[in-house]
């Protein structure tokens, strides 16, 4: 086995890891909530996430065993927040916006593993500034949501569309 070989197994493994995690979540989701479009987004959240994990091999194994367990733990939280949101739809956020703040989180926790790799970003510091902002605008969309206070997904989708360039 040459050099190369040797570091593409772990990197395979990473990335069918969370291949798997969110199929298999999106496959969860999409039997219980089939006409809502989650699985789509689910769908489109492991797109992403394969976009961010360009560089996973360039990650620590202890932090990225951390992010995995984070991955998966986030995939087991969307899920029972989406059964409190479908078994209590007139208190609390609404399926679409659970979905959409875990999913960005989701995305968010992916590149933020991704800046800690040295290099990883061209402007280091202005992404690491995007990821901050990116992460305010969701804390700020979360508590609108469980407020009911008409929380706007603007603001998050620009945040994460500026991070998504500049970390690239």
């Amino acid at each position: 086995m040459n050099e190369h070989t040797q570091v593409q197994l772990p990197v395979r493994a990473r990335l069918a890891h969370v291949e798997n995690a969110v199929a298999t979540a999106a496959a969860e989701v999409g039997v219980e909530h089939p006409h809502h479009g989650f699985r789509a987004e689910l769908d489109e959240l492991g797109a992403r996430l394969a976009q961010v994990h360009d560089r996973c091999h360039e990650v620590d194994d202890d932090a990225w065993a951390a992010y995995s367990a984070r991955l998966d733990r986030g995939l087991d939280e969307l899920h029972v927040e989406l059964a409190r949101a479908a078994e209590h739809p007139n208190s609390g956020p609404s399926g679409d916006d659970v979905l959409f703040a875990r999913t960005a989180r989701l995305e968010l926790d992916g590149w933020l593993v991704r800046l800690d790799v040295p290099g990883a970003a061209s402007d280091h510091p202005r992404a690491r500034e995007l990821a901050s902002a990116a992460s305010r605008e969701l804390a700020d969309y979360r508590a609108n949501c469980s407020t009911g206070a008409g929380a706007s997904r603007a603001g998050v989708g620009q945040a994460m569309a500026a991070l998504r360039h500049a970390a690239r």
